[in-house]
């Protein structure tokens, strides 16, 4: 855990809502979850909304989801929403085409790549651009570990240890 996650801070909301301690003004949804990570957190439990990626946009509007907050690269006072711009941009227009209140929050992270086209958005897309090098981090990658075989030549399962 400590050399791939080495400098990536914890969430604070996560760990209030582990603790129980998510403010009663705030609800927290989400699709998804690191497998394991919310055994034993019913509100988290309850609060899981099961949602293929191509229909999250959807699942959050119909929600009412009223905040967006990403993280952005950022090259010479440009913008990127980097590597993952679909769901921001779908998100954000249509919370904004509903004429409710809504705020799309940026925290600039320049170890995120730089990507163009449509990913490039220009500084007005964000209500509030928060650009704090302190609060940069390294990213992460999933570990690549060497699989294991589950089950024996016969297909039985391996005594357990």
């Amino acid at each position: 855990m400590r050399r791939v996650f080495e400098g990536v801070p914890e969430l604070d909301y996560l760990r209030d809502l582990r603790a129980g301690g998510l403010p009663k003004n705030i609800e927290l949804f989400e699709f998804y979850f690191r497998p394991g990570a919310m055994l034993g957190i019913p509100v988290a439990q309850q609060n899981y909304v099961s949602s293929n990626y191509t229909h999250a946009a959807r699942d959050m509007l119909a929600r009412g989801v009223n905040a967006v907050l990403v993280m952005v690269a950022e090259r010479g006072g440009r913008y990127s929403l980097s590597c993952n711009p679909d769901l921001t941009v779908d998100v954000v227009k249509a919370m904004r085409a509903r004429n409710a209140p809504c705020v799309v929050a940026a925290l600039v992270n320049r170890n995120l790549p730089f990507m163009a086209a449509d990913a490039e958005v220009d500084e007005s897309f964000f209500d509030v651009v928060l650009d704090a090098p302190a609060h940069e981090h390294p990213l992460f990658g999933v570990p690549n570990r060497r699989p294991t075989p589950r089950t024996t030549r016969s297909g039985s399962m391996p005594p357990r240890s």
